[in-house]
């Protein structure tokens, strides 16, 4: 077995081929001026904000990693913090994180060739063709040019199938060390990962368990490669189970709500399996393939296959058993997405290792050089005309976000957030807490995630950013007074809307779930006398600013007294409240019971984990040992609803008569609203389905009896 470099031919070429067909993104990289929209806004606001974090607080820049992201996986922000500083040194923050995804991609070809290579006997040109079948699909130059977390996910795949391919090569060692490192890589680089990668998975691990040598051989763990493989995955490990310990009651709620009901059939449609899977099945052609491209190279696998099985030499090589894992694997992906009804085609890009794979395969099994010759061909065909469509040298309206050249829209949201995030009036108190804007639009140009990342870029370099911009109103939401006490709640600084004239709501059916609420709270913000329209913008004069008049003060939980106290309480307090989490906002950080004349004091110390506002109940129960009610001492988190900051922190003060004391054996805790659900809590010891939290009182068993 041999875990030393393939060859130095083919490491170069390893790298030369994967950087020369990634060198168009380059140009359009340089060249595109567009402002990001929702979730690539919102990854890049991550970045940025994490990278301030290490420059200006180090102290919170390990909170900060394990708050990232809360809802996805925070591979991409962890990652994408390091091209923070190659931003600012060229002038463009979009251009430096944009090349961490280019250099994720170029890695990504660079397992690909490896893999190939390695399966397929050092053939370079089987390995040249599989580099070229994933270059050249219209999905994978699509999502080059932008900051989203599908590339890594890509990565992550594609690091599966080089193990897949290796295995039998390796020793034990060193396959198990690239599983327990490549593991942890794919969960952070998003949640949904292990459905792509369980069957290659699955054939690695069975070249490590069958019979053979031992697997605890210690000259094959000491070996080098081995020792720095296992360290990094020690290292990973730690850092995704870290993570996924705070967020997997938000990542699972996050999959829950894009997998099935109202929210995914936004970006879908709930309908039968059979038409579903016809749906994901031309949605795979289009991906990966030109049509014309895509019947050649069908044709190519159908042969090859016919060729494979009706030969009366048959044999069950390695790199057949490869091809038929990844049909497989495809097979499951395809038949999951199809039983939900979400439709996001990005979802398709992890796949692109398997479908290379089965091509090369079934080119090696005709005459290999004239079949992969036809392969690069065709894919050096598709390549041009992909990248030539990408840049808008031709126009075939295929499915791409072109770059823009004109900063028109880049020089608008820059005026907007330089009007509303350096508010003279916030400097003036003396606040360090961030104020609130409301957006009332929801576009691809504006919308709060691009605003916030706008105003990162400007400011937190700096440690300058003084807003947070939120939105009206969440999906399907048409209350419009709701909606209006939302607005007066947050008591934001400004709010910033569209022209409805100029641009009216657009007619897809995700802007009209989203954007309900647009005109009918515009009209009230212009006529209640509580908002003053701003100059308008030179940039754009649909775009329309309002600003709070007689705005109050800023509530604010992060003074150092409360910081200090909060500290005191969580060092001290019960380690059964250390740390848990209600919901996706709230951190307890400790809970303090001290004996008080006539009672006790509870106090519990919280952190914002994410902005929200404190309109709240927290929940106080005295319960006895099968979880009923004995007494309580519920109380609003704060009466004027104020709005706080993520790392705001603050304590609550309880105190509780001796005679709801009476028989109790613990104390519950949790955060509800009235027709509202309660918070979920993600750890600790828990009762009422994990919504609330149970911290044990100080007292013998003779004396809860006693008390009864």
């Amino acid at each position: 077995m041999n875990t030393e470099p393939i060859g130095k031919r083919q490491s170069t070429l390893a790298y030369l081929v994967p950087l020369a067909l990634m060198w168009p993104s380059v140009i359009w990289i340089a060249v595109d001026r567009s402002v990001w929209s929702w979730d690539p806004a919102a990854y890049g606001k991550s970045a940025v904000e994490l990278f301030a974090d290490l420059i200006h607080s180090p102290g919170h820049w390990v909170a900060g990693m394990l708050a990232a992201l809360p809802w996805t996986s925070p591979g991409i922000a962890w990652f994408g913090q390091l091209f923070v500083p190659l931003g600012y040194v060229t002038g463009s923050i979009d251009r430096g994180l944009l090349v961490s995804i280019w250099l994720t991609q170029g890695l990504t070809l660079v397992l690909i060739y490896t893999s190939l290579w390695r399966l397929f006997s050092d053939n370079r040109l089987v390995s040249i063709t599989g580099c070229l079948v994933t270059a050249s699909a219209p999905l994978f130059v699509g999502l080059s040019h932008q900051f989203l977390t599908e590339p890594l996910q890509l990565l992550a795949v594609a690091w599966f199938v080089l193990i897949m391919c290796g295995a039998p090569y390796w020793t034990r060692a060193f396959t198990v060390g690239q599983i327990l490192a490549a593991v942890p890589f794919a969960l952070l680089a998003k949640a949904s990962t292990p459905l792509y990668f369980v069957v290659p998975g699955v054939v690695a691990l069975w070249h490590v368990v069958k019979g053979g040598r031992s697997l605890f051989t210690r000259r094959d763990w000491l070996d080098p490669s081995v020792v720095l493989t296992l360290v990094a995955g020690v290292f990973l490990s730690a850092a995704a189970i870290a993570w996924y310990s705070k967020n997997l009651g938000f990542v699972s709620q996050h999959v829950s709500l894009a997998s099935s009901g109202p929210v995914a059939e936004l970006y879908g449609r709930a309908d039968s399996f059979s038409n579903s899977l016809l749906f994901w099945l031309r949605a795979t052609q289009n991906s990966f393939f030109l049509p014309s491209v895509f019947l050649a190279v069908a044709l190519i696998c159908a042969l090859g296959s016919v060729r494979h099985f009706v030969s009366p030499h048959v044999t069950a090589d390695h790199a057949t058993t490869c091809c038929a894992s990844a049909v497989v694997q495809i097979s499951i992906v395809l038949t999951v997405f199809s039983l939900n009804a979400n439709r996001e085609v990005r979802f398709l890009l992890a796949l692109l290792p398997y479908v290379s794979l089965v091509v090369s395969w079934a080119a090696t099994q005709l005459d290999a050089r004239p079949a992969t010759i036809a392969v690069i061909v065709m894919c050096l065909v598709q390549f041009t005309a992909v990248h030539s469509e990408s840049l808008r040298v031709t126009s075939r309206n295929l499915p791409f976000v072109a770059p823009i050249r004109d900063d028109r829209e880049a020089r608008t949201v820059d005026a907007i957030v330089s009007r509303t995030c350096s508010d003279p009036r916030a400097q003036g108190e003396g606040h360090v807490d961030r104020y609130w804007n409301i957006v009332g639009d929801s576009r691809p140009w504006l919308n709060e995630n691009t605003l916030g990342y706008v105003a990162a870029k400007k400011f937190a370099i700096e440690d300058r950013v003084r807003c947070a911009y939120t939105g009206i109103a969440g999906y399907f939401d048409a209350d419009v007074n709701a909606g209006w006490n939302r607005v007066l709640s947050l008591d934001p600084h400004y709010y910033v809307a569209t022209d409805p004239d100029i641009y009216p709501v657009p007619d897809d059916k995700v802007s009209q779930a989203i954007d309900k609420l647009n005109i009918s709270l515009l009209n009230k913000v212009e006529t209640s006398g509580s908002f003053a329209p701003e100059p308008v913008l030179r940039d754009d004069p649909g775009v329309m600013i309002f600003r709070r008049e007689n705005s109050r003060k800023q509530f604010s939980h992060a003074e150092a007294s409360a910081v200090t106290e909060a500290s005191a309480v969580a060092e001290a307090g019960l380690p059964a409240a250390r740390g848990a989490l209600f919901g996706r906002h709230f951190e307890l950080l400790g809970a303090l019971m001290t004996p008080a004349t006539g009672g006790m004091e509870l106090k519990l110390a919280w952190r914002c984990v994410a902005a929200a506002v404190l309109d709240r109940l927290v929940a106080v129960h005295f319960v006895d040992d099968t979880g009923k009610i004995l007494a309580q001492a519920d109380f609003p988190q704060d009466a004027g609803r104020a709005p706080v900051m993520p790392g705001a922190e603050w304590v609550d003060h309880v105190f509780v008569p001796a005679a709801k004391l009476a028989g109790a054996l613990n104390v519950a805790i949790a955060l509800y609203a009235p027709g509202r659900d309660m918070l979920i809590v993600d750890r600790g010891p828990r009762d009422w389905e994990q919504h609330r939290l149970l911290l044990p009182l100080d007292r013998s068993p003779a004396e809860i009896k006693a008390n009864r």
